[in-house]
């Protein structure tokens, strides 16, 4: 059974610029981008999770603008000119769900 590996939110939002990015968070990019590499050769299941939102999100009620779908700051980080991960399926969040602060 293959191994899985969880990405969370390697976003040009939280790495490079933006109201929530960080100089912590963009210096551990070619190290994250080195571990991908090396579960993507031994065989791991890759799941990449992106926290991107819609221009009127609730969550902006708590926090600063961030990462709204469409923007650069939604943008999977790119590095030495190779995004750290291929887009593949983006899935909605239940509209029906609630912001809870």
């Amino acid at each position: 059974m293959a191994n899985v590996t969880i990405v969370v939110d390697v976003l040009n939002g939280f790495c490079k610029a933006g109201n929530l990015a960080s100089p912590r968070c963009d210096a551990a990019i070619p190290r994250i981008r080195d571990v991908i590499e090396e579960r993507r050769r031994v065989g791991d299941q890759l799941i990449f999770l992106a926290d991107t939102h819609d221009p009127n999100d609730r969550e902006f009620e708590v926090f600063p603008v961030h990462c709204v779908r469409g923007t650069k700051e939604a943008d999977v980080v790119v590095v030495e000119g190779r995004p750290c991960a291929k887009t593949g399926r983006r899935y909605r969040p239940n509209p029906r769900l609630e912001l809870v602060s």
